[in-house]
């Protein structure tokens, strides 16, 4: 195909980074108290230096109902913002919190974390809207590329995990299982050129058994490896003729006729 390099690979160090802060040295998470009002509010990713200011209701020292919580650190305001609502120093229910880089979020928590529907917007202005368990994207979401690119499906723990569909800006598209941010599973993989893959993928690579239709009218149906044909396998011509055999790496050898179909879509052809 291949698919090395597909972008959501990378999304759980892009969530990685979101967690961090972008100034300061990041301390241990504890309570931090109002200097001013007394209230206090837990936080998760505290740096050093930092202080919290609250604008709302105190309940029993704690900052609890809607309000505005923001971060200082040296003594000056920061772009970092949670407006909302709180619930014993956490946030809880419905807010939008903005962090320091300008990466947002806007739905629900709980206890502090990102806990069931809501929207981030990245600085560089990528997308997810869905499902959230923890702080990270779980469940049934929509994450959009600012180049273009697309996935709508299942999310585990930050990745793609479950039966998603992934659209690319150049018109490719996958739909079929994911693991663990990989294509693993069984799916159908369509080329803008009208060339499709249905069967079995292993970390984004055709492996396993699978049916390989070219837009050219052959047709090839066995097993892969490492997105080649590579096992029992029968390639089809488009004038309705055959060979069969036991493939390597894309080659199969029989007799006076070599056929080989090499793994990516706009190379193949037989010798």
């Amino acid at each position: 195909m291949s698919s090395k390099g597909l972008p959501f690979r990378w999304l759980p160090l892009a969530l990685c980074l979101l967690a961090l802060p972008a100034l300061g040295q990041a301390v241990q998470p504890g309570w931090f108290t109002d200097p001013k009002t007394g209230c206090k509010m837990w936080n998760a990713y505290p740096v050093s230096n930092e202080q919290v200011a609250w604008t709302g209701e105190c309940v029993d020292g704690y900052a609890s109902g809607k309000g505005v919580m923001r971060w200082i650190l040296a003594g000056k305001p920061t772009p970092k913002k949670y407006e909302g609502e709180m619930k014993k120093g956490h946030f809880d229910g419905k807010g939008t919190l903005v962090f320091t880089n300008g990466d947002t979020y806007d739905g629900d928590f709980k206890e502090g974390e990102r806990t069931g529907k809501g929207k981030m917007t990245w600085f560089n202005r990528n997308t997810y809207e869905g499902e959230w368990k923890d702080g990270l994207m779980d469940g049934r979401g929509t994450y959009k590329w600012l180049g273009g690119n697309l996935y709508v499906g299942d999310w585990a723990k930050g990745r793609q995990n479950g039966r998603g569909k992934f659209t690319f800006i150049n018109g490719n598209w996958y739909e079929g299982e994911f693991k663990d941010g990989f294509i693993n599973g069984r799916g159908r993989y369509r080329w803008m050129n009208g060339d499709v893959y249905d069967g079995e993928f292993l970390d984004d690579d055709r492996s396993g058994t699978g049916t390989f239709t070219m837009n050219d009218g052959r047709r090839y149906v066995g097993g892969w490896k490492q997105d080649m044909p590579d096992g029992p396998g029968t390639l089809t011509r488009a004038d309705g003729t055959s060979v069969s055999g036991t493939w390597k790496m894309g080659c199969l050898n029989k007799g006076a006729t070599k056929a080989a179909l090499v793994a990516t879509p706009r190379e193949c052809k037989i010798y």
